[in-house]
């Protein structure tokens, strides 16, 4: 393909995909190759290949935080932040919606807080829901989506039987509609215990919804303490319990929150401006 089209210049989407660029600089060595980092590299083997291998024929990386593009050698190299965006034609404050309360039967007085990611241990789904069994404010109501058909593994079936028989948790499957399921929440959570990028908190906060998040690398970008959303201790679940019965709470405190992500998200998270700051860098390297 790359020796039949010939192209001005090569974008790889993950830095998995360097014999790509390796086929690329054999064919034509002036070929400028961008690749984007979107994870963190791991402190192993497979890690320290990839590291090596991206950095020996990539010539420019875009990393989706600053944490992840930390991890690769960038020395003469071009390199630059590009947060992963949001379609705000989807995802915007004027989207409304009563989803969860109607099919969950969640009343109007209470507060739904929303988990929407792949439940795993690296997401620290499990801790995260022992925790919230703990909170006895019975105004919160918690709602979990992201489980396969059946549970696949011995993790996701503890979580299952976590959330069996409690009035105030809502395990749910995998879903299509996240505009209204985010529009339909008051916060996200997001509880990871590893490193790891969340696109429930970029799009919650195009749609002017605060997020509770954990102080892990590359999470703990996307959030500003107690300006956008609250940043909680990762070994501290007491302090989760807090931070989520604060913003609980408080309807003041949410929309505030709440305003300053739509904000930000609208500078740092817009589709619109961030592909502008790719097509740039194709400019960049194409000599134009």
């Amino acid at each position: 393909i790359i020796g039949n089209l010939k192209p001005d210049l090569v974008h790889l989407n993950t830095t998995c995909l360097f014999q790509f660029a390796k086929l690329s600089k054999k064919l034509n060595k002036d070929i400028p190759v961008i690749t984007h980092v979107r994870e963190p590299l791991l402190d192993s083997i497979f890690g320290k290949t990839l590291r090596y291998m991206n950095y020996r024929y990539v010539d420019a990386y875009i990393g989706v935080e600053s944490y992840d593009l930390s991890k690769m050698n960038t020395k003469n190299k071009i390199s630059k932040v590009v947060y992963n965006s949001v379609d705000f034609s989807k995802y915007n404050s004027k989207v409304s919606s009563n989803l969860l309360r109607n099919e969950l039967n969640i009343s109007k007085d209470k507060v739904i807080f929303l988990y929407l990611a792949r439940i795993s241990k690296s997401n620290g789904t499990l801790e995260f829901v022992k925790t919230i069994k703990k909170i006895k404010q019975s105004k919160f109501h918690f709602v979990i989506v992201g489980a396969t058909e059946n549970p696949m593994n011995k993790y996701e079936s503890q979580v299952l039987n976590e959330c069996r028989n409690s009035n105030n948790v809502n395990l749910l499957k995998f879903r299509n509609d996240v505009p209204e399921l985010i529009a339909s929440s008051d916060v996200i959570i997001a509880p990871f215990i590893e490193p790891h990028f969340s696109r429930s908190v970029i799009e919650a906060a195009a749609m002017g919804k605060p997020s509770i998040v954990s102080n892990v690398d590359g999470l703990n970008e996307l959030v500003i303490d107690e300006v956008t959303g609250l940043i909680y201790n990762r070994f501290n679940y007491n302090d989760l319990i807090n931070k989520i019965t604060r913003l609980g709470k408080s309807v003041h405190l949410r929309e505030s929150l709440g305003k300053k992500a739509e904000e930000r998200a609208k500078k740092i998270f817009n589709n619109e401006i961030n592909s502008q700051e790719v097509f740039n860098l194709y400019e960049k390297l194409l000599g134009k």
